[in-house]
Parts: structure tokens; C-alpha cells; sequence
């Protein structure tokens, strides 16, 4: 396969180190353009012989890969950090984003850092038996992982990895990402990527859901009508939401309305029937009832309980 410029940037993000750099793709970029194709055996899995040893097994293989997603998750969610895998090998995880959305994940490491032994020989013999791989095959791999700086991975490869992301940019500048989503449903790809490309597609549908509920909120915000602003089915965006966030957008969605009215009431003297409007109930009387229910005391009950607390810990200062 002849070199893409991807390929190529890849291949300078390594350039005078030891590490290693692989691009996990969710939004089927690579295979938009011919210069952004890639070898998914070289740059698109984690390829370090030590990696390879490990996931010759079924048991190492699905390590591998629970621990990839949850990389993928965190990374999407706090952005650019350095982790460390089950098998102890250190890498920088950063995000490529695109008008704002998460697109893909690159690694750069598969590596040792100085100061860290890492998994000590008999924890690595115990490992090895479950994967199911010669002890001494998987120790002869492990001694041999790059050892390097503490502070390569955080300084230099950060600043190589966000010019790879500013490159990746560039080809999808014009592309909603909606659109990228949606191409990479229909797109065959390596099994490996499947299951990651469903968390992307989960994280951003539940990713929108939360800015619409925080932004929107006082509106009527029924779960069909945001499943079509985004392409989607209801029951997919509602199985997606919940699955990324542990709750249903509904009760999502309370959870803000009441937080607005709960400030509203305290810090404002309007009525009760003006606070849940501005919280997004039209009928006064059900946001009693559901605000009684979550939250166990009435409005009115909530505002003369939490008024006071306020009026006490800030007096009004005597009239001279």
C-alpha cells in the first residue's frame, strides 16, 4: 500500500522516539479521502510486539479492546491524558474533534516511563496464564517496551499529536459531522472498530441531548421531536442517552428544570406559577406535584425553608 499523508504524519508524530502512534477511527475519516487512508494493522490498532503478544489470545484480545473504549470514553469526555492500560504500558490518549465532535482518537505510546517497573514478573506470569500465552514469551515481550521520559508523552507528543488533529480538520472543515455519523453506519470496517464507533455515536447523541436540555429547557422538549433534529430514531437516541449517562433524558430533564426553579425560588421573589413557567411547566399545578415529589417539600415550602438560610448567612446590614 503506498504511503498516505496521513500515514506519513504518523509516521513523523514517531520520528526520533521509541513511541508509537495509532489512530482509532469513528467517523470512517480515513476513508473519505485517498490522502487520509491508513493500514489498519500499522497505525490503526496498537501494533507494539508486546500489544501483539497479548491479544494473540481471545482473553488478551478483549482486554485489549474493554480497555481501548474506556480510553476512547474518558478521553472524549476530559479530553487529551496519559493512562495506562490492564497490561501496564503507558500512552498519551488525545481527541480529534470536529466543529466540536468527537471524530476519533489518537494514541501515542505503548510504552514504559522512567521511574515506573510497571507490572512486577510474577503478576505478569498470573496474566499471562489467563490469557492463556507462554509466561516467558510474554516477559521476553514486556522487557522489551521502551522505557522513556516522564515528560515526552505530556510536552513534545502532545504538540505533535494536536497538528495531527489540525491536519484531520482540514479535509472535514465544510462535513457535519451528523453526516460523517451517518456514512460510518454504512461503511464496512475492521471488527475491532465497530464497537468503538458505536460509543462515538452513543457520546455524541447523548452529548447533544445534555446541551439541548441545558439550553433549552423552559421549551417543549419531547424526546421525538430532538430524535428528528438529529437524525435519528426516538428509541435510538433514548437508548443511547441513557446508556452514556445512567438515566433517561426525561428524568435528565427534570433534574435541570427543578435546578433552575430551586435558584429562582430562592434568589427571586416571582410567584410560584411564574418560576415553573421560567422552568419550563406551563401547568403550575404539575410542577408543584413533580417538584414535590423529587424534590419532598412543596415550592412555597422550598423557597420559606431556603430563603432564610440565605437571609441569615448574608444579614442585611444595619441602617445608620
Amino acid at each position: 500500500m503506498t504511503e498516505s499523508a496521513l500515514g506519513t504524519l504518523l509516521e513523523l508524530v514517531s520520528a526520533g522516539t521509541p513511541i508509537r502512534a495509532c489512530f482509532t477511527d469513528l467517523a470512517v475519516l480515513t476513508g473519505a479521502h485517498e490522502d487520509l487512508a491508513l493500514e489498519h494493522d500499522r497505525y490503526q490498532i496498537h501494533s507494539s510486539p508486546f500489544c501483539m503478544t497479548v491479544k494473540q489470545g481471545v482473553y488478551g484480545e478483549s482486554r485489549c479492546l474493554r480497555c481501548k473504549k474506556a480510553a476512547i470514553h474518558k478521553a472524549g469526555k476530559i479530553g487529551p491524558y496519559v493512562g495506562v492500560c490492564h497490561m501496564g504500558l503507558v500512552e498519551l490518549v488525545y481527541p480529534v474533534r470536529i466543529s466540536g465532535q468527537l471524530a476519533g482518537v489518537l494514541h501515542a505510546g505503548q510504552v514504559r516511563v522512567t521511574g515506573n517497573r510497571g507490572v512486577n514478573p510474577r503478576e505478569m506470569e498470573k496474566r499471562a496464564s489467563r490469557a492463556d500465552i507462554n509466561p516467558a514469551k510474554l516477559m521476553k515481550a514486556w522487557k522489551s517496551v521502551p522505557i522513556v521520559p516522564a515528560g515526552l508523552l505530556e510536552g513534545e507528543m502532545r504538540r505533535r499529536l494536536s497538528a495531527v488533529e489540525s491536519f484531520l480538520a482540514a479535509y472535514h472543515r465544510a462535513e457535519p459531522f451528523k453526516t460523517l455519523l451517518s456514512r460510518a453506519e454504512r461503511t464496512p470496517v475492521p471488527q475491532e472498530s465497530q464497537s468503538l464507533r458505536g460509543l462515538a455515536r452513543r457520546h455524541w447523541l447523548s452529548g447533544r441531548g445534555i446541551e439541548i436540555a441545558r439550553r433549552e429547557y423552559n421549551k417543549d422538549l419531547r424526546t421525538r421531536r430532538i430524535a428528528e433534529r438529529l437524525a435519528v430514531s426516538e428509541s435510538a437516541f433514548c437508548q443511547a442517552f441513557k446508556a452514556d449517562t445512567g438515566m433517561s433524558f426525561k428524568d435528565y430533564l427534570t433534574d435541570v428544570r427543578l435546578g433552575v426553579a430551586k435558584g429562582l425560588l430562592v434568589d427571586s421573589g416571582s410567584s410560584i406559577t411564574y418560576v415553573g413557567l421560567e422552568s419550563g411547566y406551563s401547568d403550575p399545578n404539575y410542577f408543584s406535584r413533580v417538584f414535590l415529589k423529587e424534590v419532598g417539600i412543596t415550592p412555597s415550602e422550598y423557597r420559606e425553608k431556603f430563603w432564610k438560610v440565605r437571609n441569615t448567612r448574608n444579614p442585611p446590614r444595619p441602617k445608620r
